[in-house]
C-alpha cells in the first residue's frame, strides 16, 4: 500500500525485504520494480492517488496513463497556458513517460 513508500526494508542488496514483499503482492520481479520505476516513486503524489493506482493494479510508472495523471484529450495544453513553470502533474507525466524530445527546456 501507500505506506510502502517509506519502507525501511527497501535497500540495495542481494536480499531486500521490500522486493520480496512487492514481488509476492504484485507478481512482478525485482527488476520490474527497481527503485525509480515503482509507482510509489512518483514525485509528490498524494496518498489518495497512490491508493487509486494500486487499487487499479498499476505498480510501475510505465503502467500509468495520461488520464491517471489528470490529463485527458489535450486538456493539458490549456493547463500549460495557465501555469507558469512546470505543474506538479506535468512533472509526474514527464517522470512516468519521459521528457518530450521535440521541446527545448531551460534547466
Amino acid at each position: 500500500g501507500s505506506h510502502c513508500k517509506a519502507c525501511e526494508y527497501r535497500i540495495q542488496s542481494e536480499y531486500s525485504g521490500f522486493d520480496n514483499c512487492w514481488e509476492e503482492a504484485t507478481g512482478l520481479d525485482a527488476n520490474e520494480l527497481a527503485k525509480g520505476y515503482a509507482v510509489i516513486d512518483l514525485w509528490n503524489t498524494s496518498k489518495k492517488d497512490l491508493i487509486s493506482f494500486l487499487a487499479k493494479q498499476k505498480y510501475r510508472l510505465s503502467d500509468l496513463t495520461n488520464e491517471d495523471l489528470g490529463f485527458d484529450d489535450g486538456a493539458h495544453k490549456e493547463l500549460d497556458k495557465l501555469v507558469s513553470g512546470i505543474s506538479r502533474r506535468r512533472r509526474q507525466l514527464y517522470q512516468s513517460k519521459g521528457m518530450p524530445t521535440n521541446k527545448k527546456f531551460l534547466l
